[in-house]
C-alpha cells in the first residue's frame, strides 16, 4: 500500500430508496493539525504538511493567494438520470487517479464494481514517480522505465469502497451490489 498516514477514509451508503452518500473524510496525519475548533469537536487537517513545492509550481502544493488543492474526490455516476455508481477512496495525492481508473473500469471495460476496485493501479506521485502495483506485469514496467519514467513498485495504491444500484422496470431500486477493496480491511454489507 502506498502509505501517505491513515487518516482518510471513504464510505458510500445507500438506502432502499436510492439516495446515496459517497463521503471521503481526511485529517491529514492523526488528529490533523491537533487544532479542535471550539465547540464543534472537530478536528481540523494538516494537509499542508504534504506540499513538497517539487516540482516548482507543482499544483498540489500551497501557493500565494490559491487554495491547496484537496485530492478528495467522492464519485457518483449517474445513469439514465438516476444514481448507478457511488465509489471513492483514500490515498492522498492518488485518490484523483485512482477513482476515474475504477470509474473507467466499470464503464469502458465492463467489468462489475468488484472487479473495477479490485484491479491493478498506476498513479504519478511528486515530484517525479509512478507508482505502479506489482501486480501490472513486469513487461508493462518495463516499457514505462524504457519510455524513460522513473518506475517504483508498490503492493496497492488506495482502498477504495463503492456499490452499483440496479433498478426495475417502474424505476425504483432492485439491487445493491457494494464491494470493498481487496488491498484494505473494508466490507461491503447490506441490510
Amino acid at each position: 500500500m502506498v502509505k501517505y498516514g491513515e487518516n482518510t477514509t471513504h464510505f458510500v451508503v445507500a438506502d432502499k430508496w436510492g439516495n446515496i452518500v459517497s463521503a471521503t473524510q481526511t485529517l491529514g496525519n492523526s488528529f490533523g493539525c491537533r487544532v479542535m475548533v471550539e465547540g464543534t469537536g472537530v478536528w481540523l487537517n494538516n494537509s499542508l504538511a504534504f506540499c513538497t513545492f517539487e516540482p516548482e509550481g507543482n499544483p498540489m502544493d500551497a501557493h500565494a493567494s490559491q487554495r491547496k488543492l484537496s485530492g478528495d474526490c467522492p464519485t457518483i455516476v449517474f445513469k439514465e438520470k438516476k444514481p448507478w455508481i457511488a465509489i471513492g477512496t483514500p490515498g492522498g495525492h492518488t485518490i484523483g487517479q485512482t477513482v476515474p481508473q475504477m470509474v473507467m473500469n466499470m464503464i469502458d471495460f465492463g467489468m462489475d464494481i468488484q472487479q473495477a476496485i479490485a484491479a491493478p493501479r498506476l498513479s504519478f506521485a511528486e515530484p517525479d514517480i509512478i507508482l505502479i502495483e506489482e501486480k501490472i506485469t513486469v513487461l508493462v514496467q518495463n516499457e514505462l522505465q524504457n519510455m524513460g519514467h522513473n518506475v517504483r513498485v508498490v503492493r496497492g495504491i488506495g482502498n477504495a469502497h463503492g456499490l452499483v444500484i440496479e433498478y426495475d422496470k417502474n424505476g425504483k431500486p432492485a439491487r445493491f451490489s457494494g464491494a470493498a477493496d481487496p488491498r484494505g480491511t473494508g466490507l461491503a454489507k447490506g441490510y
